[in-house]
């Protein structure tokens, strides 16, 4: 089959799950997500745009010839990939905060008391963190456990002040200035992934607030990798191949189904909707693209495995899109579609039925 440079997002309807892309893998999410940059700002950190390559695609799980991102969306059973689930306002922006009870003469009393974390030092885009005791944010390798990850840093909250104790102003505050920012950095729109926003105070006491925008998992739990959608390439994967999501520094890598790997392609290369395949045709938004993936993905998915996608107990898929620079060519305008574990977790063995 041809190459491809795809996000891969990974849809699972039956529990909260990861995604692939780039792999806006949503990605850490399982790993498959669209991959696309976030906005930035002059005094955005992000990193830059994912390496050109001669083939790119947008993927939530596909292959193909040219670039594409692929991304992997997790999505509760009873919830619509294309509705922004309701996020429980009890999923805070904060991490658990536990305060010693002697709070050192160093430690600003405002920020030991505050609903969400703080660090005295950039917290830049793809950082990953834990919290310790004193409500201090400690930077850490995203390979390892970890309660948050940033995804834009040096963003302004200008109608909250650094005494704000109030969770639920912090969380809406925090919400309204990063709501965009997480959608471009996980490929997916609050309420569709099992991860939330939240936020680490980067300012200093007194000053206005200035936070990192960061996402958690919306149960409070650890993680390992990175909720950003990946770019990669899928030259070579067709119809029941297994593989695994490509990295930020390899493509998608073949494997035998017998073995451990991330998924097993079932779709490639699907041309999208007339609509989209119209020379003027904008780009698909993430809700559009989960629409698209839920019509061209879901009935080959019900052929190729014998189980529905919304009954399944243990697999969902991940899609694999075109990339927004390639959109431009008609001929690119297509997306691919990969049975993964709706745990994130890998596959052993063929799902095929």
């Amino acid at each position: 089959m041809n190459r491809l440079l795809a996000v891969t997002a990974v849809i699972a309807l039956s529990g909260c799950g990861t995604g692939a892309g780039e792999r806006a893998t949503s990605p850490t999410d399982r790993t498959a997500a669209s991959t696309d940059t976030s906005a930035s700002t002059p005094a955005d950190t992000g990193a830059g745009p994912a390496p050109e390559t001669t083939d790119a695609f947008v993927s939530t799980s596909t292959a193909g010839t040219e670039p594409t991102q692929h991304t992997t969306h997790t999505v509760p059973a009873t919830v619509q990939a294309t509705t922004p689930a309701t996020v429980p306002i009890t999923v805070p922006v904060t991490a658990p905060v536990t305060v010693p009870a002697t709070v050192p003469a160093t430690l600003p009393p405002t920020f030991a008391n505050l609903p969400v974390p703080y660090i005295h030092v950039s917290l830049n885009t793809g950082a990953c963190y834990n919290v310790g005791a004193d409500n201090v944010a400690v930077i850490l390798k995203c390979d390892q456990p970890h309660f948050g990850e940033s995804f834009r840093s040096h963003v302004a909250l200008t109608d909250i002040s650094s005494t704000e104790t109030d969770p639920l102003r912090w969380l809406f505050a925090t919400a309204a200035a990063c709501g965009t920012y997480f959608e471009n950095f996980t490929g997916a729109a609050l309420g569709v992934l099992d991860f939330t926003i939240a936020a680490v105070v980067t300012s200093d006491p007194g000053d206005p607030v200035v936070i990192s925008c960061t996402t958690t998992k919306l149960d409070g739990s650890l993680w390992t990798g990175s909720a950003e959608r990946i770019v990669g390439a899928y030259s070579g994967i067709d119809v029941g191949d297994c593989f695994d999501f490509p990295t930020a520094d390899a493509p998608a890598t073949l494997r035998a189904c017998g073995s451990s790997h991330d998924a097993e392609m079932f779709v490639v290369e699907a041309p999208l909707g007339p609509d989209q395949l119209a020379p003027g045709a904008p780009y698909p938004t993430s809700k559009e693209w989960g629409a698209l993936a839920r019509t061209i993905c879901e009935a080959p998915f019900e052929a190729y495995t014998g189980q529905s996608v919304r009954r399944s107990t243990e697999l969902s898929y991940s899609y694999i899109y075109t990339l927004e620079r390639n959109w431009d060519d008609v001929n690119l305008r297509h997306m691919s579609c990969a049975v993964v574990n709706d745990d994130g977790t890998p596959l052993i063995g063929s799902v095929r039925a």
